[in-house]
C-alpha cells in the first residue's frame, strides 16, 4: 500500500486523491477490487447496469423529493403552495387552538357567571334562614304571650 514517488508528486496537493489512489492501487494488487471488476464486465452488462442504476437513482431522488415536500408541509413551512392538496398538521392545529380558545373563553365566562350566581344565592339563602329564625322566634313569642295572659298572676 505504498504510493509511488511519481504519483506522490503529481497528487501532492490533494489529500483525497492520494488516499483514493492508494486504496485503488492496494485493491488492484490484491487481485480484486475496483480494477478487477472493470476488466471482467462486458459491454452489454455495463449498459444494463447503467440503465438499472439510472432508474433506481431517479426513483430515490423522486422519493426523497416527495418526503421533503411532506416534511415541509407538515412543519408549516409552505403556507400557500400545498395547502389544498396536503393538509398540514400545523395549520389544522392552529385552527383547533383558535376553536378551543373561543370555547375556553365561553366556559370561563359561564364558570364566572355560575360562581356569582352561587354566591348571590348563598347570600339570599342566608337572609331567608335568618328571616325564618326571626319569624320562628316571633311565633314562639306570640304563642307564649297568650299563654302568659291566660294564667292569672298571683301578684
Amino acid at each position: 500500500m505504498s504510493v509511488t514517488p511519481l504519483a506522490h508528486d503529481r497528487l501532492a496537493g490533494d489529500f483525497f486523491s492520494i488516499f483514493f489512489f492508494a486504496r485503488v492501487s492496494a485493491l488492484s494488487f490484491c487481485g480484486g477490487g475496483i480494477m478487477a471488476n472493470d476488466t471482467e464486465q462486458t459491454g452489454g452488462d455495463s449498459n444494463l447496469s447503467k440503465a438499472v442504476w439510472h432508474y433506481i437513482s431517479v426513483g430515490v431522488l423522486w422519493f426523497g423529493l416527495i418526503l421533503t415536500g411532506l416534511a415541509f408541509e407538515r412543519l408549516g413551512l409552505t403556507t400557500s403552495y400545498l395547502t389544498g392538496i396536503l393538509p398540514g398538521e400545523v395549520n389544522s392545529l392552529r385552527t383547533q387552538v383558535a376553536e378551543l380558545e373561543g370555547t375556553n373563553k365561553e366556559l370561563t365566562h359561564d364558570r364566572d357567571r355560575a360562581a356569582k350566581t352561587r354566591n348571590t344565592l348563598e347570600v339570599e339563602v342566608n337572609k331567608l334562614k335568618r328571616l325564618q329564625r326571626e319569624l320562628e322566634a316571633e311565633i314562639d313569642e306570640l304563642k307564649a304571650a297568650p299563654a302568659a295572659m291566660a294564667t292569672p298572676s298571683a301578684s
